[in-house]
């Protein structure tokens, strides 16, 4: 039987990132069960009970609500609980597994990570707008993988087996097509702001809740700024080849810049887990000789046992010829970047600007597309023949070495497989389509493509706020026709009081402040929901006021009208005593009532028709009630505190 030695060179780099993504799941899910009855309950937002149509088609809406988007939220019926708990059980249940995991390394195993892919996935499906962000299908992309690559108990197989390393080769792929496709999108989009090096000089305000920091950030000086984005650039488009090539000094510098990057990211803008996530991703360019000081403050809180490798390859190019590639490598990454954005210091000061044009840019990818698949296939050949010879080296009997064989050969076909689904978002990028498949992979793609299995990235493709961050601010009135009588309802987390500081909130995610910035940048009526949160706000409905600010209600009772205005928004100056100053203020809404708003609530099922529709009641009072009772004591702290004291907990616990 194989030893229990790890039997890949990446054990250390595996098991911090195994624990690393029981932490991101704890995040996601803690987060969004804070917030899941006054989105998805009989009385949020956008309840489930609506989503499936239970007023208007009974349970043959739920029937079909399952086939169109499968979800093990709509077996809650049938074991005899209401959407409403079921939703909640599985926020929760996805909660406790990943706590859990944390704590206790065994459970970070194939089958615990397949089960809290479900539960967020079957969250996803029924989360319509409101989880339908790249970073939501990214972490169901990734914690696929993150399944692959755990340890799957079988006969004969070791928990670090040869597949491990070679599963693992995935997630960095995943990294490079999610920088390299945020990299090429922002110039294919044509924005200007892109290709004129400005994007930053608007970014830090108009991004959907900004930091403290990023009023600072806003005011740094232009040729700064104008160089943040040229190295924004590099690192995403450039810097990611660097993951597959074999020189450790290159595959160190490459992990440090996406590192860098993501924490400058986290610092000015409130993005959840999603820049965690991508730090977690990074772990994959790593092995174990790169990130042994990184292992050791975490291993200690994480497992009592030491795990030994077998003897790394030594990698067979002389030394001076690395070292001389290496520095090429670099003098071309500064050459090039001097040549491309025409940096030079002009009269003491720093200028740059883009120096090529949109066909040089659309023969770049071209060129760029077909050199990275051929450097992953050539990095994935070479991980598939290590993990197969030491199947045939390594195991101490004949019966292990087969088994061995035999489970890599399986995971090497599933590599492969995902391997080639993923090219199909991954040459999406090319706007001209010059870029060709094989038709099997395009089926291959087309069988899974209505699932978050393989997805194509790319954020901030158009840059907006170039006039101003757009604003909208909800006011409620008992009295239409007295101008002064209108007072605003205020979010936790998204700008609204220009008096009030921006605050750090990661990793939690606050989606319906998200929302109303996406709101803003577009009309009410291609936002139905944002009526939904009115009417709601016209009833006073609790769990609705729960996601605003409640220590600052405008009103004890619900008001009569609730109107909609719009802003601009801006930064300050320096000096300024308010951080936002706002103008331009015009109508988004009409003022409504709720009478005015009871027909649109009732034709999208928000207020039930008399008399129509399908009661499911749960048949286990017990859970609801238990349920309650742990909703009133997460309630007891702000969302941020509660996903901390969990994170802290599962530490404490670990560690002694």
């Amino acid at each position: 039987m194989a030893s229990r030695s790890s039997m890949s060179d990446i054990a250390g780099v595996h098991n911090c990132y195994l624990w690393s993504m029981s932490c991101i799941y704890l995040f996601a899910f803690s987060s969004i069960y804070i917030q899941i009855p006054g989105l998805y309950g009989d009385n949020g937002v956008l309840p489930v009970r609506a989503f499936a149509q239970l007023d208007k088609r009974g349970m043959s809406g739920l029937a079909e609500a399952s086939k169109q988007m499968p979800s093990l939220v709509w077996l809650g019926p049938s074991l005899g609980l209401s959407l409403n708990t079921t939703v909640e059980l599985v926020a929760l249940l996805g909660t406790v597994i990943s706590f859990l995991q944390l704590i206790y390394k065994p459970l970070r195993n194939f089958w615990t990570y397949c089960l809290v892919v479900g539960l967020y996935f079957s969250l996803y499906q029924i989360g319509q707008t409101f989880m339908w962000f790249q970073w939501d299908s990214l972490l169901i992309e990734t914690g696929i993988l993150t399944a692959l690559t755990a340890p799957l108990k079988l006969p004969f197989l070791s928990a670090k087996g040869p597949q491990t390393a070679l599963t693992f080769w995935l997630v960095r792929w995943l990294l490079f097509r999610l920088m390299f496709a945020s990299g090429i999108v922002k110039l294919t989009s044509e924005c200007p702001t892109w290709w004129s090096l400005t994007a930053l000089d608007i970014h830090f305000e108009s991004q959907c809740i900004p930091t403290p920091l990023a009023w600072f950030a806003h005011h740094l000086p232009t040729p700064l700024l104008r160089l943040s984005v040229v190295m924004t650039y590099i690192i995403e488009i450039i810097v990611p080849f660097m993951f597959f090539i074999p020189i450790n000094s290159l595959r160190v510098f490459s992990f440090l810049m996406q590192v860098i990057f993501q924490l400058a990211i986290i610092l000015t803008g409130n993005y959840n887990f999603f820049n965690l996530l991508t730090i977690v991703l990074c772990l994959s360019i790593l092995n174990d000789s790169h990130a042994s000081r990184l292992i050791s403050t975490i291993a200690t809180t994480t497992t009592t046992t030491t795990t030994t490798s077998y003897p790394r390859p030594r990698f067979l190019m002389p030394t001076l010829l690395t070292k001389l590639v290496t520095y090429f490598i670099y003098f071309s990454l500064i050459y090039w970047t001097i040549q491309l954005f025409n940096i030079q210091f002009i009269a003491g000061s720093l200028t740059m600007s883009i120096g090529f044009t949109k066909d040089q840019l659309n023969q770049f990818i071209i060129f760029a597309l077909p050199v990275s698949i051929g450097l992953a296939t050539i990095s994935l050949a070479a991980n598939i023949f290590k993990a197969i010879s030491r199947c045939l080296i390594y195991p101490s009997n004949s019966l292990a070495r087969i088994a061995n064989l035999l489970y890599t050969t399986i995971y090497t076909g599933a590599v492969i497989y995902f391997f080639c689904i993923s090219l199909v978002p991954h040459v999406s990028v090319d706007t001209t389509r010059s870029t060709r498949l094989w038709p099997v992979i395009n089926r291959w793609h087309r069988t899974v493509e209505r699932y978050p299995v393989v997805n194509s990235y790319g954020l901030f493709r158009r840059m907006t706020g170039v006039g101003g961050r757009p604003e909208i601010v909800i006011e409620g009135s008992n009295d239409m026709s007295s101008p002064s009588g209108w007072k605003a309802y205020h979010f936790l987390y998204k700008p609204g009081d220009i008096t009030k500081a921006p605050q750090f909130n990661i990793p939690h995610q606050p989606r319906l402040d998200w929302q109303m910035w996406f709101a803003a940048l577009d009309t009410y009526q291609n936002n139905p929901w944002l009526l939904n949160l009115c009417y709601r706000l016209l009833t006073a409905q609790p769990e609705v006021l729960d996601l605003l600010d409640k220590s600052r209600l405008p009103f004890k009772t619900a008001p009569k009208f609730i109107r909609v205005r719009s802003y601009i928004f801006r930064f300050t100056g320096k000096g300024a005593k308010n951080w936002w100053r706002r103008e331009n203020e015009k109508e988004y809404m009409a003022p409504v009532s709720r009478e005015s708003l009871e027909p649109f609530a009732k034709a999208h099922g928000i207020l039930p028709e008399s008399g129509t529709g399908v009661k499911l009641i749960d048949k286990y009072p017990f859970i609801a009630r238990w349920l309650v009772s742990v909703r009133q004591l997460t309630a007891q702290m702000s969302p941020k505190n509660f996903i901390y004291s969990l994170l802290f907990a599962a530490l404490l616990i670990a560690k002694f």
